[in-house]
């Protein structure tokens, strides 16, 4: 009875450090964790597009896609409960690194810019993409100075408008 009392404290312990401190690089928050810890804040998810053109050809790109409170409702939920489903949400601006292909997102620092005037820098840590869905891959940051944690998305259709985007990692305000 009692080794039951200790495993029952040292999970609601490890609960409740997972509310304050992210875990480490590589290591993925339950979905229980993630939901405890919502709140509303932005995101920015990495995504990889494609673009059928008129000649029937598809033009690959990459580009973040900012979502202003993107923690507060089915985003966040979307995300992070049942990420394998699509979510065909607008992002609310995006910065596009034009049709030149796929970026690796992974090992190097990425800095985007929005129509609004923001700038958001990612750093996503080498073989992160091998990572499973929902670890933490790496950082990023904002031209406010507001810091994020990002994560390993699966790939999931983000949004389709003239495009389809497909996330590969996603990034929340700290």
């Amino acid at each position: 009875m009692h080794v039951l009392d200790i495993s029952l404290l040292l999970a609601l312990t490890q609960a409740a450090v997972s509310l304050v401190v992210p875990p480490a690089t590589g290591e993925a928050l339950s979905p229980r964790a993630l939901e405890l810890t919502k709140r509303a804040v932005d995101g920015v998810y990495l995504s990889n597009c494609a673009t059928r053109q008129v000649t029937g050809s598809i033009t690959d790109s990459s580009e973040m896609d900012f979502y202003n409170n993107a923690k507060s409702g089915s985003q966040f939920l979307l995300t992070v409960v049942i990420a394998q489903q699509k979510n065909l949400q607008d992002p609310d601006d995006i910065a596009s690194f034009g049709n030149s292909g796929f970026v690796t997102w992974e090992g190097t620092e990425f800095a985007g810019f929005f129509s609004s005037g923001a700038e958001f820098t990612s750093a996503i840590n080498p073989g992160a993409e091998n990572l499973p869905t929902g670890a933490v891959a790496g950082s990023g940051i904002n031209s406010f100075g507001a810091e994020f944690t990002c994560f390993k998305d699966n790939g999931r259709e983000l949004y389709t408008e003239q495009q389809q985007c497909f996330s590969v990692y996603f990034c929340f305000q700290n």
